[in-house]
């Protein structure tokens, strides 16, 4: 075996790209194995890595620009838009002929019961419409009602035992 590079013999032979080489030539690896451009990345993996990189930036764009469906949701990511609807009552239509036997009778109107709530010892506004608050209303939600419904500073409630509350 001779060396790649002056044609002398060659006792090694290097473990990465297979020459034989002399020792003139190399240590553990060959002159050409132990030169450090030979650790660059070749210029087709560096533009596969490029374009890699590139198609990863676009698919990180169209996701945050149309995110995908979640469950429960219509196809699109869009929500659906409410449909209007209108309803007419009977009241509400002209007769064609009016009949001179109808008399129009005025329904009662309920009025909502009013709920009272007497403040107890060490009962805070929080507390109060946390137990209170009625289903889908968050506590902190329904004690801003409390307070506007009684001309109470929500952010600085002073309640007295004994106050009596008007709950919305």
């Amino acid at each position: 075996m001779t060396c790649y590079a002056c044609a002398q013999e060659a006792p090694r032979r290097c473990p990465r790209c297979g020459r034989y080489y002399c020792p003139d030539h190399g240590g553990e690896l060959c002159a050409v194995c132990s030169d450090p451009i030979s650790v660059v990345p070749s210029w087709l993996a560096f533009r596969g890595s490029l374009l890699v990189l590139l198609l990863a930036g676009i698919l990180a764009l169209w996701l945050i620009v149309r995110p995908p469906d979640l469950p429960g949701e219509s196809s699109g990511g869009l929500l659906p838009l409410p449909t209007p609807t209108v309803e007419f009552s009977p009241a509400a239509r002209p007769s064609p002929t009016p009949s001179p036997s109808a008399t129009v009778t005025p329904s009662p109107t309920a009025t909502p019961a009013v709920k009272q709530y007497t403040v107890q010892s060490g009962d805070t506004l929080i507390a109060i419409a946390g137990t209170l608050a009625p289903p889908g209303v968050s506590a902190f939600e329904f004690a801003q009602q409390i307070a506007a419904a009684n001309g109470i500073d929500f952010n600085n409630p002073a309640l007295q035992p004994g106050q009596v509350l008007t709950i919305p």
